[in-house]
């Protein structure tokens, strides 16, 4: 809706005088074509007669911006409510000689239902976001929609109070989430993640967004990943993850396996070359761990650890393999022997 529903509604209000008319027409075009030096001239000795003529024209003006408010206005039925406004308004009045009085109340109320209709419409459509955000513990979310959303530490998501509309969407703005979503084929759950975004209908899921990657790994159904606006989405089911380097717009497909171990404090290594088990040991443990040479470390690694502490880990390691192992604070350094 545009300011010519303005025009079209002071249209309608009809008077018996043409004087009024002729001041009414001027006094849009003007505000219509403000540069106009002869609707401007116009204008100004009609607002020069009198002070309620001044009044008038600020009246009608007041309406003419208040407008501008109305363009998100499309999905409500306007006719039908100024047709009753029009029938009150008009209802037992009759034709003054004093034109400003019946003006400035007409203005009022088509002001009003101006200004009450864009604040119900606002009301309908405005999305109330809160955001969770963690310490140094794990902490978790309830939806409106039933789906839930489990925070590793030092994460933040912003969310819907209540979802609305076709679309359940969300941001995860830092840090590690699990998805439990509740399926709904008529309303896809979507996270948007930077420029990057991960689409489902029911599923569980892991997301990680560190500085330059974002991880995401199925456990059940599946996901589409869309790393930006220019690339094809990837399909993922469940058991597969991708790791996507937006720093260097690279994608690579993974193994879940153990992607949401931050959260089930289980550890599970199935056929894993010593490389990656050390890359796992420090995101799980957020240690870092420094395979100096692989001489030596061509078996690959079978294990499973449940709520077990890095030592523990460490000695397996060194059992399996003929390793020094060097545990200095944060760092731990893996020398073959």
């Amino acid at each position: 809706m545009t300011r010519g529903f303005c025009v079209i509604v002071c249209l309608l209000i009809k008077t018996n005088k043409l004087q009024e008319q002729i001041h009414h027409s001027n006094i849009l075009k003007y505000l219509d074509n403000p540069e106009d030096d002869s609707l401007s001239r116009l204008v100004s000795e009609f607002r020069d007669e009198s002070a309620e003529n001044e009044l008038y024209f600020q009246e009608i003006k007041k309406v003419w911006d208040a407008s501008a408010k109305t363009g998100l206005l499309s999905g409500i039925d306007h006719r039908s409510s100024m047709k009753a406004f029009k029938s009150k308004l008009t209802e037992g009045v009759s034709v003054a000689n004093n034109f400003g009085f019946i003006w400035l109340r007409n203005i009022a109320a088509i002001l009003a239902l101006a200004l009450l209709t864009f604040w119900i419409y606002s009301k309908q459509t405005q999305i109330d976001y809160l955001v969770k955000e963690t310490s140094n513990g794990i902490d978790s979310v309830s939806l409106s929609d039933g789906s839930k959303v489990m925070l590793a530490s030092h994460t933040a998501i912003k969310y819907p109070r209540e979802f609305k509309g076709k679309l359940r969407e969300l941001s995860l703005v830092k840090g590690q989430a699990f998805f439990m979503v509740h399926h709904d084929k008529d309303h896809p759950f979507t996270v948007d993640i930077n420029s990057s975004k991960v689409t489902v209908l029911g599923t569980s899921f892991n997301i990680e967004y560190s500085s330059s990657e974002i991880n995401v790994a199925v456990k059940t159904g599946r996901v589409m990943f869309s790393p930006n606006i220019k690339s094809e989405p990837a399909i993922l089911n469940a058991g597969q993850a991708i790791s996507y380097n937006y720093i260097q717009s690279n994608l690579t497909l993974q193994d879940a396996i153990n992607a949401n171990s931050w959260l089930t404090k289980d550890l599970q290594f199935v056929d894993m070359p010593l490389e990656k088990v050390c890359e796992q040991i420090a995101d799980y443990y957020n240690i870092k761990v420094v395979l100096q040479d692989k001489r030596h470390t061509a078996k690959k690694f079978n294990a499973h650890f449940k709520n077990s502490d890095l030592d523990e880990v460490l000695i397996v390691l060194k059992e399996t393999y003929k390793i020094k192992i060097d545990k200095q604070d944060n760092l731990i350094t893996i020398q073959t022997i």
